[in-house]
């Protein structure tokens, strides 16, 4: 009978210990701002990346869901856009000034802006130049932009160029935290990205 109760009781502090977390300190502000620093400067010289994800696009009077492969090498980038059931397909292609926009039923568009080739194929304005670097939990590299942060320096909201953008939840890669899923709005428009996996070369 002894062996009973101690076992139970055993079976029961591991049930209560596995529910159990420890909430982390509230940090200080400038606690806060070193850990931003310190991951800002890290995530920066991840150059060469992949994702590959589920973009999903609101508007007032439409939505809809693309699987989305992002393949950055340095300066130059790769963006597939696949809809489901085979509904059609983009590649846009960059590298500084250069810019290529592939589709589906084989129309090739060409510009200096790839957020003016997204426009013209699907009417959606992303901000390709500055998503580069939303999606690694940075902010873009227009100057305006107002941030509040977590408490272990990752950023929790931003607005920057008329954008608000919303981190939902992040995610170890290489012990360094990536966003998982984020929101970007401007006005009616809303691009949520869930993020499946990362791959770095760092």
């Amino acid at each position: 009978m002894r062996i009973k109760i101690i076992l139970a009781f055993i079976a029961t502090s591991f049930l209560f210990s596995g529910c159990t977390t420890v909430p982390q300190p509230k940090r200080t502000p400038e606690q806060i701002s070193k850990l931003y620093q310190q991951r800002e400067t890290a995530v920066a010289k991840i150059v060469n990346w992949k994702i590959d994800a589920r973009a999903g696009f609101t508007t007032a009077n439409d939505s809809g869901s693309v699987s989305m492969i992002w393949d950055q090498k340095d300066k130059a980038y790769h963006i597939t856009l696949i809809a489901p059931l085979g509904q059609g397909r983009l590649d846009l292609y960059g590298e500084g000034p250069d810019v290529v926009l592939n589709t589906s039923e084989g129309k090739t568009l060409y510009g200096e802006s790839a957020q003016n080739l997204i426009y013209r194929a699907t009417g959606f304005i992303v901000p390709i130049e500055s998503m580069e670097r939303w999606i690694k939990g940075l902010p873009g590299i227009h100057p305006k932009i107002k941030i509040d942060y977590n408490n272990d320096g990752t950023i929790a909201t931003m607005q920057q160029e008329d954008w608000n953008i919303e981190y939902l939840a992040y995610q170890t890669h290489n012990s360094a935290l990536m966003p998982r899923k984020l929101r970007a709005t401007n006005g009616d428009l809303k691009i949520k990205i869930v993020i499946k996996e990362w791959q770095t070369d760092e």
